[in-house]
């Protein structure tokens, strides 16, 4: 669909990088990323897979858990286009990982 969540649980509410490899189903994808309900930013996927990265900063956190939402402007279904499943799919995800901010900077 055009919507994904997942919780991750935090212990020290530092800066983070939100790092992920995934792939969008349509050509390009443009994704809006909320923790805990409020965006944080936003991301253009390119096809194929690829890693993305971005700053969360520790005043969007909480200790515990903590709610990180993907909004997708395009989801498709693979019927569309001649197959037989009917899901809307917007995103693949390979892995999702939240890292204190000093672990990924680039």
């Amino acid at each position: 669909g055009r919507e994904s969540e997942i919780d991750i649980y935090v212990e020290t509410l530092t800066k983070k990088t939100l790092v992920f490899r995934a792939r969008p189903y349509s050509a390009d994808q443009f994704i809006n990323v909320l923790v805990n309900g409020k965006n944080v930013g936003n991301i253009k996927a390119q096809a194929g897979w690829r890693e993305y990265w971005l700053s969360i900063d520790s005043k969007q956190l909480s200790p515990g858990k903590n709610c990180i939402t993907f909004k997708f402007k395009y989801a498709t279904s693979p019927a569309e286009t001649g197959g037989r499943d009917t899901r809307k799919l917007a995103m693949a995800f390979d892995w999702l990982k939240l890292e204190d901010a000093t672990a990924t900077e680039r």
